[in-house]
């Protein structure tokens, strides 16, 4: 196929009349993908997965989400839909509910591509959190209680604690 801008003449059957046109021929894009998703009042920068077709936002416990206008990376020509609905980028607010109950979908320009993307949004806690815990000539496995702020081990090995 031939894309771009092409000269054509037309003409009448007896040769008296011609009308010069261009014809723009233009390959509509077949990607979706969502490279970036933001909205103010986020703690940190949320993150999007394209593989697995999910958006992950923070906020602060305080935060009440009602309606945002999010920033949205996307690829040219896609459409949009929110819950289902078609979104307007740079005109519609988005109602997010915490939790993963949002869909963002996106929809290639020559409609042969579309993905629904879960918005997941998360409030986001202050308090750090010990995950794991290794020690050297440690035994079994570690007992952590994030209530009481403790980690207990076993080890084999004192000689050099302090």
């Amino acid at each position: 196929m031939i894309f771009g801008t092409r000269h054509s003449r037309s003409g009448n059957r007896d040769g008296t009349a011609s009308v010069d046109y261009t014809v723009t021929i233009t390959q509509l894009s077949g990607d979706a993908e969502i490279a970036a998703f933001d909205f103010p009042g986020t703690v940190g920068t949320p993150v999007v997965d394209n593989g697995l077709n999910t958006i992950t936002v923070n906020v602060e416990q305080s935060a009440t989400i009602v309606s945002v206008m999010p920033t949205i990376t996307f690829s040219t020509g896609a459409s949009l839909e929110f819950n289902a609905s078609p979104f307007i980028y740079g005109s519609d607010t988005m109602t997010l509910t915490e939790g993963s109950g949002n869909t963002l979908t996106i929809t290639s320009e020559d409609a042969s591509v579309s993905k629904a993307y879960t918005i997941t949004v998360t409030r986001f806690s202050n308090l750090a959190e010990v995950t794991g815990f290794t020690f050297p000539n440690m035994v079994g496995a570690e007992a952590i209680n994030q209530g009481a702020s403790t980690i207990d081990i076993n080890t084999t090995q004192l000689a050099g604690l302090t």
